[in-house]
């Protein structure tokens, strides 16, 4: 590489030709600044190398024609790298002067080459003499683009980051007042908000809100300010190009935005579209941006003169990009506001993965399941190879993703050690991701000691960058006071930020600490059933489990909001099927317990079953739960293991979840493979023989109650006559007479017992 020179690395002067006393003495400071930088993850691997290398630079330098050579060499590149310098300031830079923002910029990139912030200025003198000497043709619109003002892109910066907290889209919808309203009006709105907010309570949207009045006082302060931030605004209404431009412009040549792709973007807007406020748009936010046109030649399809960095020809003003369904010489109706694309927009540079961003989108693609073809293994393997490449030439995005699939092991073996090695590299080059995830471990205790201190420092530093999930983590170990002291305000506060981006474990907690009440010096939340039961709402919509529970939970009892048994059983059963264990062994119980339940589950049941069988991985597992816990059919424990290995097969997690518990459980431990349908047949035929079963023993019962209690009872008869023969008549009609005399209730008893122990016997 060009800065592997020996005068870059140590910044020694090389004109004049430094002598040995020279450079020993930069080597000496160089080894000092080297070895304190072995304690930064960041610098750790690259002074190590520097480290090793000291004999050979010694070596080098010490011998004087090996030094002139090192001399020479490196002032031919610094020449290379003036020359790049002022092809890009000829490029993309078009004001009377430079700002400090962009010198700092140019100097972060070509500081090392020992290029000083003089020699760009004095490049940049040299591009306007040239430009006033040979000034370009443009179209007349675009000419009058030009006199288009915009504000600093610094100060926008800052009013956007402050709206973003806010959840406002402009300055007018702070204010709560039309885009029309009269400037001094606007003012006073103003200080009666700045008023309002000094005498609110100390909170970070407060604090963002008097940031914010303080922007607008500046903005507002005159109408050309203001104009400047209108003309803003509507690039603003264009947003939905902006990403795929911003894309462009990072991913090729720095900060030029392509021609082809501007090409490709033209033709994915509908028919109808202006061309004109498209362009206009394009153009505004590539200035505002800083970004330019690739210098590539286009023909004018109408008059085929050569334009380079232009919408319009500069000769017939012919549009040079073309809309389908638009003729260019008929004016269409405009279209008003941005248009929605019908489906994400990728550009084809994508697809060339043997460029480090084409890597990763590559392989972004594959883990998003864009690309579907292969099995889940090979596209995490492919990815793995993509993110590897695009890693070694130092993307920081690549590093962190990289780390999330060495830590899952998937498409390459687990590696907790080199996961956290690049999630630190990620983390320190400041990916807000990498710092969440880092946070992670060292919360859980994954693989590295558990450190709450280290954890909430690196929630801090991506929770200040905006990240939602590091913000609720920062606000949990404010509440539980690890890691730091306890801090009710706080932990809501950040909490509440995280839980207005949408996120759904934020807007979880939420609902906890109004259903538990928080308490502090001063009272933040009470009991409040109702407002848990929003807060569950929005995060259970979002397929959170616990969520899905609780609000089912909440209609069960009626607790905040009205008792629905429909809607009680149709959350706990979002919950289960999300794998929350607590819901499936409810809704199990409360089968038992609820005639009304029981139908509502054997209805999902066979809705489950028809998806089961014509494969659906979520319906198996569904069933494999149900069949576990006895909801909406009886248990079964071969029927249970049954569909769960037929979801499990087809990479559903919480079935392969569930199979590890219950293979653990000496009660579900069978071997999956010997389980088959079989077992439908079998369960069929026992609970035939149950069902004659207990017919059998219906019959008996009834018949032993019959023979005991409802026998008709025979008297014996009267002497007749006095020899002692019987009446012919009474012998034939056989008639009983019941008679109290003849039959004693204790002899009664008695008769029945002895019959009755006869027939059981």
């Amino acid at each position: 590489m060009d800065t592997d020179n020996f005068f870059f690395i140590l910044e020694l002067p090389f004109s004049p030709l430094p002598d040995t006393a020279t450079v020993k003495k930069a080597i000496a400071k160089k080894q000092s600044e080297w070895s304190r930088q072995l304690n930064n993850p960041y610098k750790k691997d690259k002074a190590k190398k520097y480290l090793a290398d000291i004999e050979r630079m010694r070596k080098s330098l010490f011998d004087r024609n090996t030094r002139n050579r090192l001399a020479i060499q490196a002032q031919e590149i610094q020449e290379e790298k003036l020359a790049e310098i002022e092809k890009n300031l000829e490029l993309s830079y078009s004001g009377e002067s430079l700002s400090n923002q962009d010198v700092s910029y140019l100097l972060s990139q070509y500081g090392v080459y020992q290029i000083t912030e003089q020699d760009i200025q004095n490049l940049y003198k040299d591009i306007l003499q040239n430009r006033n000497r040979n000034p370009n043709t443009q179209s007349p619109q675009e000419k009058a683009w030009e006199n288009i003002e915009l504000p600093s892109r610094f100060q926008i910066d800052n009013v956007e980051n402050q709206l973003k907290i806010l959840g406002k889209d402009s300055l007018y919808g702070f204010l709560n007042m039309p885009k029309h309203t009269a400037t001094h009006r606007l003012i006073d709105i103003l200080d009666d908000k700045e008023k309002a907010l000094r005498e609110s309570a100390i909170t970070d949207q407060n604090e963002a809100g008097k940031k914010l009045c303080g922007f607008a006082r500046d903005i507002f302060s005159s109408e050309t300010e203001r104009q400047k931030y209108d003309n803003y605004l509507d690039i603003k209404t264009w947003k939905d190009l902006h990403q795929p431009i911003d894309f462009n412009a990072k991913t090729n040549e720095k900060d030029v935005v392509q021609v082809d792709f501007l090409n490709r973007l033209f033709q994915q807007l509908p028919p109808g579209t202006d061309y004109e406020a498209v362009a206009k748009a394009i153009s505004l936010y590539c200035r505002f941006r800083k970004y330019r046109l690739a210098d590539k030649e286009i023909r004018c399809p109408q008059c085929g003169a050569g334009n380079s960095q232009a919408f319009f020809c500069k000769e017939c003003h012919t549009p040079l990009f073309f809309i389908p369904g638009n003729k260019v010489d008929q004016p269409s109706k405009p279209t008003r506001g941005p248009v929605p694309s019908p489906k994400p927009y990728y550009p084809p540079e994508w697809d060339d993965a043997t460029t480090p961003q084409g890597a990763l989108a590559k392989a972004k693609r594959l883990l998003s399941n864009v690309d579907s073809s292969g099995t889940p293994s090979d596209r995490a393997a492919q990815a793995a190879a993509c993110l590897l490449f695009a890693a070694e030439h130092g993307l920081t995005e690549a590093k962190f993703e990289l780390g999330r699939l060495y830590f899952q092991g998937k498409g390459v073996p687990q590696n907790a050690q080199k996961a956290f090695e690049l999630y630190s590299d990620a983390a320190w080059k400041g990916s807000a991701p990498a710092q969440y995830y880092l946070g992670l471990m060292y919360e859980k205790g994954q693989w590295i000691p558990s450190s709450y201190s280290k954890a909430f420092e690196w929630y801090d530093k991506a929770a200040k960058q905006g990240y939602a999930a590091a913000q609720c983590n920062l606000g949990c170990l404010y509440r539980n006071g690890q890691g730091v002291l306890q801090d009710y305000q706080k932990a809501v506060d950040w909490i509440s930020k995280s839980a207005e981006q949408g996120y759904a474990e934020a807007q979880y907690q939420l609902g906890n600490i109004a259903l538990t009440g928080l308490i502090s010096e001063e009272i933040r939340y009470v009991w409040d059933y109702k407002e848990a039961c929003e807060w569950y709402r929005k995060a259970a919509e979002q397929g959170h489990a616990a969520a899905q529970y609780n609000l089912g939970y909440r209609y069960k009892t009626g607790q905040g909001i009205s008792k629905d048994k429909q809607q009680a059983f149709e959350w706990f059963f979002k919950s289960a099927a999300n794998g929350f264990a607590t819901a499936q062994s409810d809704l199990g119980e409360m089968c038992f317990q609820d005639s009304r339940i029981a139908r509502y589950a054997h209805s999902a049941f066979e809705q489950n079953s028809r998806l089961a069988e014509m494969g659906n991985a979520d319906a198996q597992y569904n069933l494999g739960w149900m069949y576990r816990y006895g909801v909406g059919i009886a248990s079964n424990r071969t029927l249970a293991m049954l569909w769960l290995n037929r979801a499990a097969a087809q990479g559903n997690g919480l079935a392969e979840e569930m199979l590890k518990e219950l293979r653990s459980d000496k009660k579900w431990s069978a071997e999956p493979e010997k389980i088959n349908d079989s077992g439908t047949a079998v369960n069929i035929f026992m609970g035939a023989l149950r069902i004659i079963f207990y017919i059998l023993l219906g019959v008996l019962a009834i018949g032993a109650v019959r023979y005991c209690f409802f026998q008709p009872k025979k008297i014996p008869q009267k002497s007749a006559t006095s020899t002692g023969s019987v009446p012919t008549a009474s012998i034939r009609t056989n008639v009983p007479v019941v008679s109290v005399k003849a039959w004693p209730v204790d002899k009664t008893e008695e008769t029945v017992h002895s019959n009755f122990l006869e027939m059981i016997s």
